[in-house]
C-alpha cells in the first residue's frame, strides 16, 4: 500500500474518530475545531512539508478568512440565522466569536492542503502575486464597506435570507465563473469536494448534537432533518456541497496556476 493511500485512509477515518472523541468528552466548539481540523492540518503539514509551500497556504487562508468571516459572521448572527455557543465572553462587534475565525482559517488550510497533497501535483513557490493583491483589495473593500454600514447605516445590515444571498454571491457565482474559464478544473477538484462533503456531514451532525452551534431563525429557503437533527437547506448546499469547491476556485484563480 502506497504512502498516499495510507494517508487517504487515515483522513477518511479521522472525522469519525474526531466525532467519537467529541462525544466522549462532551467537546465544545473550540475543542472540536482542533480535533476535526487542527490535527489533520498538522498531519498534512508534516506529511507534505517538502512538496507544498506551507507559507503560501497560510497566507492565502488568512487573506480570505479575516475579512469574510468578520462580515458574514456578524450579519448572520445579527439576523439570527446562526448562533455559536462560544466559550469566550468577548466577541468582536459583540457578535462574532473567536472560534469562528479559527474554524474558518483551519478549514481553508485543510481543504487546500488536502487538494495539494492528493490532486495538485506541482509546487508553486511564489507566495504573493498580482492576483493575490487583487483578492486582498477585493475582500479589504468588502470589510471597509461593512465597517461604514456598521458605524452609520446599521439598519442596512438586517438582510432577509442573508445566508442564501451571501452563498449565491460569494460561493456560487465565483465557482461558476471559474469553471466556465477552466472547465478542466471540475474533474480535478471534484474528489476533494467529495471528501469534504463526507467530512462536513460528520462534523455538522456532531456539532449540532453537542449544541456547538444552532440555527435559531426562520429565514431559510428550506430545512433538512436527518438522524434527529435539523439544519437549513443553505447549510447543505453551500457548506456540504459547494464550500470546498469554492475555496479551491478562489485558490486556483488568485494564488495558483489554474492547471
Amino acid at each position: 500500500m502506497s504512502k498516499k493511500t495510507t494517508n487517504l485512509i487515515i483522513l477518511l477515518a479521522w472525522p469519525l474518530v474526531a466525532s467519537l472523541v467529541s462525544f466522549l468528552i462532551g467537546a465544545n466548539m473550540l475543542t472540536s475545531t482542533l480535533l476535526f481540523l487542527g490535527i489533520p492540518c498538522l498531519y498534512l503539514v508534516v506529511t507534505q512539508k517538502e512538496r507544498v509551500n506551507i507559507k503560501k497556504v497560510l497566507v492565502f487562508s488568512l487573506v480570505i478568512v479575516a475579512p469574510v468571516i468578520t462580515v458574514v459572521d456578524y450579519i448572520v448572527h445579527l439576523n439570527n440565522q446562526w448562533f455559536v455557543n462560544s466559550m469566550f465572553s468577548y466577541k468582536l462587534f459583540s457578535l462574532v466569536p473567536f472560534e469562528d475565525y479559527l474554524w474558518a482559517f483551519l478549514i481553508a488550510c485543510f481543504i487546500i492542503l488536502f487538494y495539494e497533497y492528493f490532486f495538485d501535483h506541482h509546487n508553486t513557490y511564489k507566495i504573493w502575486g498580482r492576483r493575490m493583491t487583487q483578492l486582498a483589495i477585493l475582500f479589504g473593500s468588502l470589510l471597509a464597506i461593512f465597517l461604514v454600514l456598521y458605524q452609520w447605516f446599521h439598519y442596512l445590515l438586517y438582510i432577509p435570507y442573508f445566508y442564501f444571498w451571501f452563498g449565491c454571491v460569494l460561493v456560487v457565482i465565483p465557482l461558476l465563473l471559474e469553471f466556465v474559464r477552466r472547465p478542466s478544473l471540475i474533474v480535478k477538484i471534484f474528489p476533494t469536494a467529495a471528501y469534504f462533503f463526507f467530512f462536513s456531514f460528520i462534523y455538522e451532525l456532531t456539532a449540532l448534537r453537542l449544541g456547538q452551534w444552532v440555527f435559531p431563525g426562520t429565514q431559510y429557503i428550506g430545512w433538512v432533518s436527518i438522524l434527529g437533527v435539523g439544519f437549513p437547506f443553505e447549510e447543505l448546499f453551500f457548506w456540504f456541497v459547494l464550500f470546498a469547491t469554492a475555496v479551491l476556485c478562489y485558490y486556483e484563480f488568485f494564488d495558483d496556476d489554474e492547471k
